[in-house]
């Protein structure tokens, strides 16, 4: 749901820009059908190597990206969270708990607004960008630390436009932006006007 901050390729609505194009069209958390539920993450057990050694997780919510940096961070932050949650089960330790109220919602909420805040199952709010750095915290010494965490910091501070060249979706606002700018239109991420 919060990943999209990282590796969301944006898309123009007519309400205005929103980080992630699946966003809208995502209702259901999981389901094995794709076609009448669209869930965020498909269950069909369908292995696409040897079942023995490999399992499919189909994660539908994830925006295709054409941005090399904004690829490595989904690909790469998917792998630091799987592992990590996988060493913290067999070692008995804790992952943090996260479980969101409503998951659609909270997809489409983080779609229109990054640092948005969220309501968790257990009643407590935390912030699309704090869901991130607690999943930066577990990950650890994975290799994409370094991006995911200038990703994060540059969005809590408000430097959404550093991003420009590294963040899919800062990069298509940006030259949303500048094309508005050269035919004369005002933008202000909400709406183009004359």
């Amino acid at each position: 749901v919060t990943r999209q901050v990282l590796c969301g390729s944006g898309r123009w609505r007519p309400d205005g820009f929103a980080i992630s194009q699946r966003a809208e069209v995502l209702h259901d958390e999981l389901s094995s059908m794709t076609t009448r539920s669209r869930p965020l993450i498909n269950t069909r057990d369908e292995p696409l190597a040897d079942p023995r050694r490999f399992r499919r997780l189909h994660v539908i919510s994830g925006d295709s990206n054409l941005s090399e940096p904004s690829a490595a961070l989904k690909v790469g932050s998917l792998l630091a969270v799987l592992a990590a949650i996988e060493a913290a089960l067999a070692e008995g330790r804790a992952v943090p708990a996260l479980e969101l109220d409503d998951v659609a919602g909270a997809l489409r909420a983080v779609a229109r607004d990054p640092r948005t805040v969220l309501r968790l199952a257990s009643g407590r709010t935390i912030g699309a960008l704090d869901v991130q750095a607690e999943y930066l915290a577990l990950a650890g010494a994975a290799p994409i630390i370094g991006a995911w965490q200038r990703v994060l910091t540059a969005l809590a501070e408000g430097r959404d436009d550093d991003l420009d060249g590294e963040a899919e979706w800062v990069t298509k606002r940006a030259l949303m932006r500048r094309y508005a700018d050269s035919r004369g239109l005002h933008w202000d991420d909400r709406r183009l006007a004359q």
